[in-house]
Order: C-alpha cells, then sequence, then structure tokens
C-alpha cells in the first residue's frame, strides 16, 4: 500500500513539473524585446476607442477616449460623462489647440499645458503615444525597465511616471496593451483600450 501511494504521488508530481511554465533566460527575453520593440515600432498610424479613468488631488472621475495618430499628428476627443462636455485636442508640427464645451477654443505651446488648462490635469503626451504602445519614449532616460515573461515591456518610469502596463491583447498581427496605468505624485490615470485600428 505504501509502494503504490509512494508511486501516485511521484506520478502526481512529475505532472504538476510538466505543467510548470519554462522561464525564458535573460538572453531570449532580451533578444523577445528587441524583437517586439522593432515590430510595435513600426506602427505610426492608429486609432483608440477607449476609457480613462483621472484621480488627482481636487479631483477623480472617467472619461471616454478617442484618439486617432497619424504620424507625428493627433487628435484626442476626450469625452466626460453626464453631459459634462467634450473635450478635442489635436496637434501637428505646425502646433496644437483643443476645443472645448461651447467651442471654446484653446490654444498654448505643448499640448500638456492645454491638458491642464481645459481638463486640469495633464500627462505627457510624447510618452504617451509610445507608452501606449508599449514602448519607452526613444531618447529619453528611463529607469526600472520591467519586461513580462515574453518580453514585452511590464513597467517602467519615465518622464517623471510611473508606466504600468497590466494586460495586453492580440490586435491583427501584434500584441498591443489593453489596460495601463499611469502615475506620478499629481496624477493617477487608469486607461482601458476597448478597441484598436490599426
Amino acid at each position: 500500500m505504501i509502494r503504490r501511494n509512494s508511486t501516485l504521488l511521484l506520478a502526481l508530481l512529475l505532472v504538476g513539473c510538466a505543467q510548470v511554465p519554462e522561464m525564458p533566460s535573460q538572453a531570449e527575453q532580451a533578444d523577445r524585446w528587441f524583437a517586439h520593440q522593432r515590430n510595435i515600432g513600426r506602427i505610426s498610424n492608429w486609432f483608440i476607442d477607449g476609457r480613462v479613468g483621472i484621480k488627482t488631488e481636487q479631483q477623480s472621475g472617467s472619461a471616454s477616449l478617442f484618439w486617432r495618430q497619424n504620424g507625428n499628428s493627433f487628435e484626442m476627443r476626450i469625452v466626460a460623462p453626464l453631459g459634462q462636455g467634450t473635450y478635442i485636442l489635436s496637434g501637428s508640427p505646425a502646433g496644437v489647440q483643443m476645443r472645448g464645451p461651447d467651442n471654446l477654443l484653446l490654444t498654448a505651446d505643448t499640448p500638456e499645458e492645454l491638458m491642464q488648462i481645459g481638463l486640469g490635469w495633464s500627462v505627457d503626451l510624447r510618452g504617451l503615444r509610445y507608452w501606449v504602445r508599449g514602448l519607452p519614449e526613444p531618447d529619453k532616460a528611463f529607469q526600472g525597465l520591467q519586461l513580462d515573461a515574453y518580453g514585452r515591456l511590464g513597467s517602467l518610469d519615465q518622464s517623471g511616471f510611473s508606466v504600468e502596463i497590466q494586460r495586453y491583447a492580440d490586435v491583427e498581427q501584434y500584441v498591443l496593451p489593453e489596460k495601463l496605468l499611469i502615475k506620478n505624485p499629481d496624477l493617477q490615470l487608469k486607461m482601458v483600450i476597448k478597441r484598436w485600428e490599426l
């Protein structure tokens, strides 16, 4: 009986070991990361349909987000709930502007200034353009890079923000972020992307 139980225990242990995924080596993970960056870096045009949750010392709430990026030009439509208004932030190499409720036109030197003026909060949009694809912003220092088992960005600190990608999704032949948490001492931004169009 003891021998039979020992055999059964050994079989269960072997089955359990077989189900544990093999972790990639650091070299394999680095290779996957560089391949992932090359692949995703080719995406320069997209449309995102999502939601953002915003928390600052002064406010908290959520809004719908519609973001169209065409190379270096973009338009972000931020729609607050319960008729609180729609803000359209657009930018190109020629400049940036924001339209608020009642067609109010706001101008400033940077999109971050416009967000602060119109919305009361701001995130680094130059960085967000890369973070939302699961990439660090190029030519900018970053720290604390963490990769997942597939060699994709898990988290990093860059431009004063902590960026964490909590979930990825298959989008055509790519794998792109679906849920992000971006924060600094003044802002916590949760982004859930319901739909990508490439």
